[in-house]
């Protein structure tokens, strides 16, 4: 038996799918420049790594992804679970695939895959980007990142 998603569109779907499509470039100069903000004002706090972007590569930013430096021992979860609670929707995506049901069955396992385990179960953290976000939402965004990073030292400490 073959498992996976069902990706059919409804006509009603495709209907809005096509008005959508005609927004696309404007959706994804908006999203580019809200990660040029982001970029900006993250770089600045050191337990963040930013991606890099090669030059010749235009992203889309469908996710805005950061990752968490390993030497500053953040619980990523809970930093995720701070975010969450003060209105900055964390959803992480794209969980390693080999660890997924359908492939544990076919013989997936922890382990194989290490890196990948290991970025996204410790370090990666997607942050809300659509093309909508102003400024304001943006800079409490970051602001609650700093709070957040503080709240789990400030854990770390005490649970020592």
């Amino acid at each position: 038996m073959h498992r996976g998603t069902n990706a059919n569109l409804s006509e009603v779907c495709s209907t809005v799918g096509r008005v959508q499509l005609k927004k696309l470039e404007k959706f994804n100069r908006s999203r580019q420049n809200i990660a040029s903000y982001l970029d900006d004002k993250l770089s600045q706090i050191e337990e963040l790594r930013l991606q890099q972007v090669p030059a010749q590569i235009t992203h889309s930013y469908h996710l805005y992804t950061v990752f968490l430096r390993p030497e500053f021992s953040i619980d990523r979860n809970a930093l995720a679970n701070y975010l969450n609670q003060n209105g900055v929707e964390i959803v992480l995506r794209y969980f390693p695939i080999h660890l997924l049901p359908e492939w544990r069955l076919k013989g997936g396992k922890y382990g194989q895959c290490p890196t990948t385990e290991y970025i996204w179960f410790t370090e990666l953290l997607n942050l809300p980007i659509y093309p909508t976000l102003n400024e304001s939402q943006l800079d409490y965004t970051v602001e609650k990142i700093i709070q957040g990073l503080a709240h789990c030292r400030q854990r770390k400490v005490f649970s020592s």
